[in-house]
């Protein structure tokens, strides 16, 4: 059953006081309707598709499977688990993590 709260409206300043926040558990529970969202402050957003002209990398994290997916083309990808480092190359100079910590 398809969670009712992806098709609310943006909340207005009075109706975001009564709006309920989502956590990251929330947004992995929505089903796959084939769209990005985003949880900003705890509203979940629907994102456009991600361009290529412009961007260098696109981080995909996936809080089920505990994976983030680094793209640097359509050909250039790679999937990072556990104990492997997530840095930001020469996107975000000095960045870097292990994949658990963003978990954790």
């Amino acid at each position: 059953m398809a969670d009712s709260r992806l098709n609310q409206p943006e909340p207005t300043s009075l109706a975001a006081a009564q709006h309920t926040l989502l956590t990251a558990d929330d947004l992995a529970k929505q089903p796959d309707d084939s769209a990005r969202y985003e949880l900003v402050k705890g509203v979940l957003q629907r994102m456009p598709p991600a361009g290529t002209a412009g961007c260098r990398v696109v981080w995909v994290i996936n809080p089920r499977r505990e994976t983030v997916e680094v793209y640097r083309s359509n050909e250039d990808f790679s999937i990072l688990r556990g104990t492997d480092t997530l840095d930001g190359g020469n996107v975000v100079e000095g960045f870097q993590c292990q994949v658990q910590d963003i978990f954790a």
